[in-house]
């Protein structure tokens, strides 16, 4: 397996379509065994900022922006993450904090400057390499009212037209369920937009 520097930053999943003005979101993605990109979940608050959590080289991570610069102090864990299912949460808390969670385990709490989530959240792999395992993203939710509901849509979402790594969810292969995508080798490119389920 090769990793592609130069490409480091493309990413490929899918855009998660639910409730605007939602509490919160969240997903389980199996993490292979080899662990050679990054793997996790992004939100935009109304009106606030944009969080990200997951893994990136078997170790936890987090990030917060605003726009284009990063706002959070250093993001990087030592605390890994090994293979397996994982449950990555970003969830309102009270006043404008939120937390941002792995196996419902706070990473951080962070202000993100708003009460509401984005109708879309990001599920996304990060980074270029060449034989990149298939992963199982699945059971997409947002919170709403208290509940956690599951997704409504989900679209294919690339940014290399370098090096794309196929995705597909239930349209596209009915082996996949619902509420569910699997990316990497030997699964078609879809354009972006493409819906999944």
């Amino acid at each position: 397996m090769t990793f592609d520097y130069e490409n480091f930053y493309c990413q490929q999943g899918a855009s998660v379509r639910g409730p605007n003005a939602n509490a919160g979101v969240r997903a389980v993605v199996e993490i292979p065994t080899t662990q050679p990109v990054s793997y996790w979940i992004g939100l935009s608050v109304i009106g606030g900022l944009w969080a990200q959590v997951g893994t990136s080289a078997g170790k936890q991570f987090y990030q917060v922006w605003r726009g284009g610069a990063k706002v959070s102090p250093n993001s990087s864990s030592n605390k890994k993450v090994g293979a397996g299912p994982h449950e990555f949460s970003i969830e309102y808390k009270n006043r404008t904090i939120w937390t941002l969670a792995i196996d419902g385990h706070p990473v951080t709490s962070y202000d993100m400057e708003g009460t509401a989530g984005s109708a879309n959240f990001d599920a996304l792999s990060e980074g270029c390499v060449d034989n990149q395992p298939v992963v199982l993203f699945r059971d997409f939710c947002f919170k709403v009212n208290g509940l956690w509901l599951p997704a409504q849509s989900a679209s294919a979402s690339h940014t290399s037209s370098v090096h794309p790594i196929g995705v597909a969810g239930h349209l596209q292969d009915a082996t996949i369920a619902p509420v569910a995508f699997k990316l990497g080798k030997g699964i078609a490119v879809q354009p972006n937009g493409t819906q999944l389920w």
